[in-house]
């Protein structure tokens, strides 16, 4: 598993996606050049807001459930799949779906 704290393997992974969700934009995302110490600190921050939106939906929930899928890659990488799914008070649904390469 690569680091994202490796700015070429976060450059690439970004490209890739552009490639996939807008391909006029592959050129903008080509010139990014960012060392790794501000790639690294900027995915912690959402990370770290990912997390904490999560863990404040997850003490509202009334009814929840959880789901995990190991599965692997055709270069035998093991991926695991987490689903989290919950219902506040209000009848408001949130599903939350999470990857990790292991």
């Amino acid at each position: 598993m690569k680091p994202y704290s490796n700015a070429y393997f976060v450059k690439q992974c970004l490209v890739d996606v552009a490639q996939e969700m807008c391909p006029k934009m592959v050129t903008e995302f080509e010139k990014i050049s960012q060392p790794w110490w501000k790639i690294t600190r900027h995915i912690n921050c959402l990370a770290n807001d990912t997390c904490d939106n999560l863990r404040d939906k997850v003490k509202r929930f009334v009814s929840w459930s959880f789901a995990t899928d190991k599965s692997m890659d055709q270069k035998d990488r093991v991926h695991l799949t987490v689903i989290v799914k919950g219902v506040d008070n209000e009848l408001n649904e949130m599903e939350q779906l999470c990857f990790y390469n292991l």
